[in-house]
């Protein structure tokens, strides 16, 4: 009797886990490119929109309120991000150190960012490749996907541009 109701609670405990992940997305800040291509946070047709403007070498304009809040996210999320991602592992010591060196377009809410938090003084460029899709970046540079996990109301914001 002892084991079965072990047994249930495990379960159970489980279940509370799964749904309270189900509740709140699930989701991280901050995804590579691949990833949230790979998990549908993207779409191709995404893609092929920033694509476009990432060939132009046409970046968006994000507002200053904007640009803190995905840098003070990236900063609240570093951890995970060195550790889930393939990332340089670089400290990063404040907010200040970061840099958003390009906005490529909000797609259904997830900011495309090209986020930089260190210098490279051997900047060379590297190949990142999505589908079909290209981008050349510095190797000081990655692009992520900003998920907005904590549902922070940026239309107040975007009136601002």
């Amino acid at each position: 009797m002892k084991k079965l109701f072990s047994a249930l609670l495990a379960g159970a405990m489980l279940l509370a886990m799964g749904l309270s992940l189900v509740a709140c997305g699930g989701q991280k800040a901050f995804y590579r490119l691949q990833e949230a291509y790979e998990k549908g946070i993207i779409s191709y047709e995404d893609l092929g929109g920033m694509h476009v403007i990432y060939s132009a070498a046409k970046h968006l304009v994000l507002t200053v309120q904007e640009e803190e809040v995905i840098k003070q996210s990236f900063f609240d999320n570093f951890d995970v991000i060195l550790k889930e991602d393939d990332v340089t592992p670089r400290e990063l010591n404040s907010v200040e150190d970061i840099e958003i060196t390009g906005f490529f377009g909000d797609y259904h809410g997830n900011y495309i960012v090209g986020i930089s938090w260190f210098e490279d003084p051997m900047c060379n460029m590297l190949r990142e490749s999505v589908a079909d899709y290209s981008f050349y970046v510095d190797n000081d540079t990655y692009l992520f996907v900003w998920t907005n996990p904590e549902q922070i109301d940026l239309s107040l914001y975007q009136d601002m541009r």
